[in-house]
């Protein structure tokens, strides 16, 4: 049975995430590359600026870009009366100049520009940013424009999740997948909460490389990472954008190596020594090809345990079911004509939410936002 899209806003540039404050459905935060977030009222369909910071972006390729405004979180406890984290909520974007603490990383000594994670104070009656709020927390220094990843989602434990391309270019010259030490080709967790160090953040105790690797590392292995979600069981899905032969859907878990770039989907690259292949690699849950069937994974959102909605950037969405034996398969897939899949979203209700764009590039107003059904 065809899924069905039903728009909710139109006339964006290039829709990069959609996300909602705690306990509340009816209202959403889209996330435009070019450094907008506009809040959505799903009802009216009245859309307003939350927040613009398109003055501290870098200045993105109109013919492609893979920087911008990238990840949008709010704090668990943004709307509660006494918290101390009432009000916050978390942006993830690629500026042209240092901001706050450089996080280390032996494999990054030059920079053409940097991804920063930042703090920022609303209103979380009115929704209104207090002005000059913006604390930044962490910042990474980049020499190329793409796999930069950049999507953050507080986990089920109550931590900021995040996820980190590899930096590129394609083949991870710099084996930084790999390299516990480096913060790229990552799942990083941290916890907004407290400081440590020189760090205005600080680190879950029991994240697995705080001891042999960075300690904001969760999991390694990864290209390029798109797309994050929780199911109802816990589970942890992420996407990651495959090279040359496959695409994949991962179920991630604290100090998993997914492979990259030792492994491909399921299978060795060609330049894999002897010696990388012995490593202890944990497999995707499902892989595609991106030749034919696709050319980018982007993570998307389970409807409930057992089946996972996801899409392909260039203009598909599926859905995977498991099966008693574990194996996940293909249940469902559909085309759309003309447009590109940028991202998906979920309520605290749990119904999900898909971007797309008529651009496969941050230029026009064909950007949209739909619900699935």
């Amino acid at each position: 049975m065809p899924l069905t899209l039903t728009p909710i806003v139109s006339g964006l540039t290039a829709p990069t995430g959609i996300t909602f404050a705690p306990n509340n459905n009816q209202t959403a935060f889209v996330l435009d590359q070019t450094g907008v977030v506009w809040k959505a009222d799903l009802g009216t369909q009245a859309v307003d600026v939350f927040l613009d910071i398109k003055s501290q972006i870098v200045i993105l390729n109109v013919m492609y870009d893979e920087r911008g405004l990238l990840g949008l979180a709010f704090h668990p406890e943004f709307q509660s009366a006494t918290s101390p984290n009432r009000g916050k909520f978390y942006v993830f974007y690629s500026t042209p100049t240092r901001k706050g603490y450089l996080v280390p990383d032996p494999t990054q000594t030059t920079a053409r520009f940097y991804n920063c994670l930042s703090e920022f104070q609303a209103d979380p009656l009115t929704c209104v940013v207090q002005p000059n709020s913006e604390r930044p927390l962490m910042c990474t220094a980049q020499d190329e424009t793409d796999h930069n990843g950049g999507q953050i989602a507080f986990g089920p434990d109550g931590f900021l999740y995040i996820l980190v391309g590899d930096g590129g270019p394609q083949e991870d010259p710099k084996h930084k997948g790999q390299n516990p030490y480096s913060v790229e080709g990552k799942v990083l967790r941290i916890s907004v909460g407290a400081s440590t160090g020189n760090a205005p953040y600080s680190i879950p105790p029991n994240n697995p490389y705080i001891s042999n690797g960075a300690p904001e590392v969760y999991a390694i292995g990864l290209r390029n990472p798109w797309g994050m979600s929780w199911d109802a069981a816990g589970r942890f899905f992420v996407a990651d954008t495959g090279y040359k032969t496959a695409e994949e859907i991962n179920i991630v878990v604290k100090g998993g190596n997914y492979g990259w770039r030792v492994k491909e989907g399921r299978e060795f690259s060609p330049w894999a020594t002897q010696q990388e292949k012995q490593g202890q690699f944990i497999d995707p849950i499902y892989v595609y090809p991106n030749e034919g069937k696709g050319n980018a994974a982007i993570g998307g959102y389970s409807p409930r345990v057992g089946q996972y909605i996801f899409g392909d950037y260039s203009g598909k969405i599926f859905v995977i079911g498991e099966g008693q034996d574990g194996i996940w398969v293909e249940q469902e897939s559909q085309g759309l004509k003309g447009l590109y899949v940028r991202g998906f979203g979920q309520s605290p209700d749990r119904r999900i939410y898909l971007l797309t764009s008529g651009h496969g590039a941050p230029t026009g107003n064909k950007g949209a936002v739909y619900l699935i059904s």
